[in-house]
């Protein structure tokens, strides 16, 4: 494992390492980022104290890598289960805790336009960070295993764990496929199932009752008339109805 004391994003140094020796299960952790980002180039804060991680994940051959988001979600909620926390996912890429976020996965490929592209499997998880601390936007909206009231690991304890999770649900989907890994992220998922919600992405939105995911990681909706549609990407909100 490489560690580093400060750096932009865990996944921009770790997709630049790879374009020159695309080892599986390299791994970066930095000690704060000054440009961490999540999904959509979304910000992510990055404060001491907390786990910023990347992985170079082997390509999987004849498996689905859009389900590997999913695969990444389920090792950090299991590995956060061991800390006692509550942890649940949120489609696509959110880990919850007390319904807020405490931890979120980013997977991008980096090619240096000959080989295969190595896949970089970045994550963050909020170990001690201060919701009260946070800008004023994310108040109310994340939180962190201090927060929770739990006594957190150590980054390093943190990482050991993600990482141990990863690698046996790496082989389980390895060797037997996508199913097992679908079959635990909805054991981890959030209640929403036979419920409306709201899926957009790029100012698009579809309504629809949620009511699986697919063999890719997509997420199957229920709209008017019966008839089913699949989310590849995007936020997803509960409708509230009155």
């Amino acid at each position: 494992m490489w560690l580093v004391d400060t750096i932009g994003s865990t996944n921009d140094w770790l997709k630049e390492m790879a374009r020159r020796e695309a080892s599986p299960w390299m791994v970066v952790r930095a000690e704060r980022q000054t440009a961490g980002r999540g999904r959509g180039g979304r910000a992510w804060a990055s404060p001491p104290g907390n786990l910023y991680l990347s992985v170079v994940l082997p390509p999987p051959a004849d498996r689905p890598i859009t389900l590997l988001p999913l695969l990444v979600g389920v090792a950090v909620a299991e590995a956060a289960q061991e800390w006692a926390v509550p942890a649940r996912l949120k489609w696509p890429n959110d880990v919850l805790a007390g319904g807020r976020k405490l931890g979120g996965i980013l997977v991008e490929s980096s090619s240096d336009g000959q080989g295969s592209p190595a896949i970089v499997a970045g994550l963050g998880v909020n170990l001690s960070v201060d919701p009260a601390g946070v800008d004023e936007a994310l108040r109310g909206v994340v939180t962190s295993v201090r927060a929770l009231g739990l006594d957190p690991p150590s980054p390093d304890d943190a990482a050991a764990a993600v990482l141990d999770r990863l690698a046996v649900w790496y082989h389980a989907f390895a060797t037997a496929g996508g199913e097992p890994v679908r079959a635990a992220w909805r054991a981890l998922a959030v209640d929403w199932w036979g419920r409306p919600v709201q899926a957009g992405s790029g100012g698009a939105s579809v309504r629809g009752i949620a009511r699986d995911i697919d063999e890719r990681g997509a997420l199957v909706l229920e709209v008017d008339g019966g008839r089913r549609v699949t989310v590849m990407s995007g936020e997803v909100r509960e409708i509230r109805l009155a």
